[in-house]
């Protein structure tokens, strides 16, 4: 089984938080079934090695790209300290780390446009805000259940292309036939 390629990306910062969140998410991943996951992340670049290639390389690779939202992720991001979000846009899985408005005050560089997960309906909050390990662990059971079922509706519509005889060339955004 081919596993699915994570890359992480989040502020240096938020350090603490990230790892909590992080620790949590692998090991639940880790016990889902017929899924393998592979993770990367900016801190695996060993000395000497070009930071923006390996982060693009790696970025261009991932599957999906788990998104941990900060002040201090979007201030970088503001800085060009991180990858531009419009290359990878498709990819991602924003979380919301730590909490930042959504009134529209905040540049968060299109990212609001996608769903930005912040734990289970009633239950809209940001991961530092949880008080307790139980609270902690239903929101990244909930993220982990979002992510699961995206990864599942992504590969049954890939399926269904494949089983109408239509697939998607690299470049192309949508299904053409293919000749046999």
């Amino acid at each position: 089984m081919t596993p699915i390629q994570l890359v992480t990306l989040k502020a240096c910062e938020d350090h603490k938080y990230a790892q909590s969140f992080l620790a949590l998410a692998e090991t639940r991943l880790k016990t889902i079934k017929n899924r393998d996951f592979a993770w990367w992340d900016r801190t695996l670049i060993l000395p000497g090695e070009d930071r923006e290639s390996e982060t693009a390389k790696h970025l261009s690779e991932a599957h999906y790209v788990i998104l941990l939202l900060s002040p201090n992720l979007l201030a970088a991001m503001k800085d060009r300290n991180v990858p531009r979000i419009g290359e990878i846009e498709h990819k991602l899985l924003p979380v919301m780390l730590v909490d930042v408005p959504l009134d529209g005050s905040r540049e968060f560089h299109q990212i609001d446009r996608r769903q930005i997960y912040r734990g289970l309906p009633g239950e809209a909050r940001s991961y530092d805000c949880l008080e307790n390990d139980p609270q902690r662990n239903r929101f990244v059971n909930g993220f982990v259940s979002s992510m699961i079922r995206r990864i599942d509706k992504e590969h049954r519509a890939l399926q269904d292309s494949a089983s109408s005889n239509l697939s998607t060339p690299r470049g192309c955004s949508r299904p053409v036939p293919v000749m046999s």
